[in-house]
């Protein structure tokens, strides 16, 4: 699973280094969308504690992650942190005023699944679609 989140992670950073690099699209646009799309990720991982993980490893078909002594059933929590060790690098080369989002915002399953979150992340507004819609309709040359 590691190296196909890899992957991911880097087709992403591509497509976000062509939009950053355009120029078109506002920053606090492109938070929000990030936003999103990292609540989505940090579900991807599963549970920060999950007896999911614990049986798989005790059925041998997944070794823990990370250095010394893990809790397997925290195994989900620690790849999480990997990934947003290398999200938080990647994020930082594209705009500094871009920030990784935090993983209690926004979450659907662990702890923190259903819970408010009063941090500065916010999710994309229909206003935002349409502004992120007219930018993409400006820059395509199809604008009447």
């Amino acid at each position: 699973m590691l190296r196909e989140e890899g992957f991911h992670l880097v087709i992403g950073y591509q497509g976000m280094q062509r939009v950053c690099a355009a120029g078109r699209v506002p920053v606090e646009i492109h938070q929000r969308y990030i936003n999103r799309m990292l609540a989505i990720c940090y579900d991807a991982f599963g549970a920060e504690v999950s007896s999911r993980a614990q049986r798989i490893y005790d059925w041998g078909l997944k070794a823990p992650w990370g250095e010394g002594k893990v809790d397997p059933a925290r195994a989900n929590e620690r790849v999480r942190a990997a990934f947003i060790d290398e999200a938080r690098k990647l994020l930082r080369l594209l705009d500094p005023r871009l920030y990784l989002t935090d993983p209690r915002f926004n979450r659907h399953n662990g702890p923190y699944a259903g819970k408010a979150w009063d941090g500065p992340e916010r999710l994309p507004t229909p206003e935002d679609e349409a502004a992120l819609l007219d930018c993409a309709r400006r820059n395509s040359g199809t604008e009447p």
